[in-house]
């Protein structure tokens, strides 16, 4: 476990390790050596909290399947990345800078991803969200300027 990690307390410790074990692997087509969310997605997330709670919403919705007391723990972490997205809006960042905008698109797809997992009713919704917002960056070729960008936007086509 990275040492930036370690700060953390173990269920948070345990949700961003079971979404590297068993969440990551199964989002892509083929689990390689590397894994863009394992490799890329999960160590922004030791600094980013907005980022960190939607992947452990994403580890906890999964655990529900096999323990339904997981589920107030994905609503509130799902909750809080929610909130978080809201606080990146840009009428509060109005300069928005790539690192930021990837953390949000990062944070929106991880968001559609739980919503995968726990065949939720707003996939539509949070897909036009995603849209929307790409549109609102300056579209795809934008987005995909760097590795991130282009491995967020690879997952949001498929």
């Amino acid at each position: 476990m990275p040492r930036s990690l370690e700060a953390l307390d173990c269920e948070s410790q345990f949700l961003l390790s079971y979404f590297s074990d068993n969440v990551a692997p199964a989002m892509v087509a083929i689990n390689f050596v590397f894994n863009g969310y394992r490799d890329m997605v999960l160590p922004i997330s030791e600094q980013e909290t907005t980022l960190r709670n939607a992947i452990m919403a994403a580890s906890a919705s999964h655990m529900t399947w096999k323990n339904s007391s997981w589920k107030s723990r994905a609503t509130k972490y799902h909750m809080k990345a929610i909130q978080g997205l809201k606080k990146r809006d840009k009428t509060q960042f109005p300069k928005e800078n790539e690192r930021d905008r990837d953390i949000s698109l990062c944070t929106m797809v991880i968001l559609l991803i739980e919503d995968m997992i726990i065949v939720g009713p707003d996939f539509h919704l949070l897909l036009e969200m995603v849209k929307t917002f790409i549109q609102s960056e300056g579209g795809e070729n934008n987005i995909e300027k760097n590795p991130l960008g282009k491995f967020l936007m690879q997952q949001v086509r498929k």
